[in-house]
């Protein structure tokens, strides 16, 4: 997609640039800030490879973390980093902690700035990276002549039900149709949707935009540790909360197919009291360990000894864990219509797909119970964090063969 851009205006030319925003970046983390930083990482080195100028739009409390990292890029002078703080109240109520309500403030505050500099500069291309869901509004201000970019980014795909009931709430079915109204309403004048999974990209797709997909994971393959694989052994990895669904893999663990396996619940949450309690009402707490919240490197210290990883969530972006195990070689079992799909499939280990409807835990453990019985695949590079300048030259339009990085 290209820009014409207009000669009247004079300062096109000597102040041509590029934006990148990133509310949640941090140096080499998981998860959400974990996507910043891939790509403010990848844009900054593109900088100066490609030899143009970018802002880096980011949280105050992340500037000395990338600042530090990203010292020569900065003194090469294509580099600069916008830092945009929220509000002093909020600092002090959430700290460090990467919330909605300090996500909208910062928002409202780096768009504001960004319009500023709108004023005396040309942006190319402008790309919000983070925050991922499109039911909240993007902090980048609608520009003529500049390539709008978002993502990835999520959609709701369903409403999730809480533990022992039927249906989800009313409250909950409104929520996930009110946030694809609003995605629909924020993405509007984007020129480009990048998309975290395949619901998201249809979604986008059916009401006219470009819509990409590439799910949100990136893996630090160097610094993965070979372990030796535990047979029998199954993972669970996530927050113990309802839209995750933990409670299926215990029912799992009590069905006859895996009955000489054990599970290690790694992760914490609201739900362990009772999923403790499930384990023991099942007979099966002799073979499942509840490890608590556990640090993100003994974490996948512990996933890495695993032959499966079950994942029976309701609804996802993408789940980063996925990629994880994918680059241990392990295959998820996951559920369909969740919106993990795309990763299970795109990852090539083996993975596998129940449901939606139907006994989930009874699919769920004839799957494992057939990928018990398999050596342990390849291990996966689909999710390597190395491929996100080659991603970024792609829906920047930067391959104009100068030089690469």
């Amino acid at each position: 997609m290209g820009v014409s851009f207009n000669k009247s205006i004079p300062w096109i030319g000597g102040n041509l640039k590029r934006l990148i925003a990133s509310f949640s970046t941090v140096p080499s983390g998981g998860g959400e800030g974990g996507v910043g930083w891939a790509f403010v990482e990848a844009a900054a080195q593109l900088a100066v490879a490609k030899r143009f100028e970018l802002i880096c739009v980011v949280d105050t409390r992340d500037e000395t973390a990338l600042a530090e990292r990203l010292k020569d890029e900065i003194n090469s002078g294509f580099v600069e980093i916008v830092a945009i703080s929220i509000a002093c109240e909020l600092a002090k109520k959430y700290g460090t902690a990467k919330t909605r309500v300090t996500y909208l403030d910062w928002a409202i505050r780096a768009r504001r700035r960004i319009k500023d500099l709108s004023k005396s500069y040309h942006f190319l291309t402008m790309h919000q990276v983070t925050f991922a869901t499109a039911s909240m509004p993007s902090c980048l201000p609608p520009v003529s002549g500049t390539i709008r970019i978002w993502g990835p980014l999520a959609v709701p795909s369903s409403a999730v039900r809480q533990w022992r009931r039927k249906y989800p709430s009313l409250a909950e079915a409104l929520g996930v149709k009110v946030a694809r109204l609003m995605a629909y309403g924020t993405t509007r004048k984007f020129q480009k949707i990048i998309a975290t999974n395949s619901y998201t990209r249809d979604y986008f797709a059916n009401k006219g935009r470009i819509s990409i997909l590439e799910p949100n994971i990136f893996v630090e393959l160097s610094k993965l540790v070979d372990v030796e694989t535990e047979p029998g052994l199954i993972s669970y990895c996530g927050l113990l909360i309802d839209r995750k669904r933990p409670w299926i893999a215990i029912e799992a663990m009590a069905l006859p197919a895996l009955s000489n396996a054990r599970l290690q619940v790694l992760g914490g949450g609201h739900l362990e009291g009772e999923l403790r309690k499930l384990a023991e009402r099942l007979q099966v707490a002799d073979r499942i360990e509840f490890t608590g919240a556990l640090g993100h490197k003994e974490t996948l210290a512990k996933l890495a000894r695993s032959q499966v990883l079950v994942h029976p969530a309701a609804r996802e972006g993408a789940a980063w864990v996925i990629g994880e195990a994918a680059a241990l070689g392990i295959p998820t079992v996951a559920v369909a219509g969740s919106g993990c799909e795309s990763t299970v499939w795109q990852s090539k280990v083996g993975g596998r797909i129940v449901g939606p409807v139907g006994d989930l835990a009874s699919q769920i453990a004839a799957e494992i119970a057939s990928l018990l019985r398999v050596s342990r695949s390849e291990k996966s590079e689909r999710w390597d964090l190395a491929r996100a300048p080659r991603l970024l030259t792609e829906w920047w339009e930067l391959d104009d063969g100068t030089a690469s990085i």
